[in-house]
């Protein structure tokens, strides 16, 4: 693998530090455009909710090593269009999150798997049928041993 990189790309640099610094600099540069693109495409749009559509709101905090199990009931049946699950700074990737309804397990749509993140929103755009009375849950697990944390989440459905 390393006989496929030129030399002389090696031999501007006289030591591992030098070579890690510049690697570095190279990701930064990657990462800040990157950033700039999505900044021009203003992100994921939230969706608009029509006069026919509903949100649902889920919330829970959670105690230190604890698990929560938040239901709602689907107010009309439609399509889940929209899902933002909002993870507070500090869930330093301990809080696990997933989302779905009746049985069948939307975000990440692995049953039995989560998501994890820590300062972030993430929205996640979605065409998920569901039915009027049907129940959308919220499972959160929190893998910190020291901290309570807060998860929310956002579910919007139209007809």
């Amino acid at each position: 693998m390393a006989e496929d990189i030129p030399r002389a790309w090696f031999d501007a640099f006289t030591s591992i530090d030098e070579r890690l610094d510049r690697s570095n600099e190279l990701l930064a540069q990657s990462v800040s455009t990157l950033a700039a693109m999505l900044d021009q495409l203003g992100g994921v749009p939230p969706v608009q909710i029509p006069s026919e559509g509903r949100s649902i709101a889920l919330y829970a905090e959670v105690e230190p090593l604890e698990l929560a199990l938040v239901t709602e009931d689907v107010p009309i049946g439609g399509k889940i269009k929209q899902l933002a699950i909002s993870w507070p700074d500090g869930c330093d990737f301990n809080v696990l999150v997933a989302f779905g309804h009746s049985d069948q397990w939307v975000v990440p749509g692995i049953t039995d798997h989560y998501e994890r993140n820590n300062d972030t929103t993430v929205i996640y755009p979605l065409n998920e049928p569901v039915y009027e009375g049907e129940e959308c849950w919220l499972r959160i697990g929190n893998g910190d041993d020291t901290n309570p944390h807060a998860i929310s989440a956002t579910v919007v459905i139209v007809k």
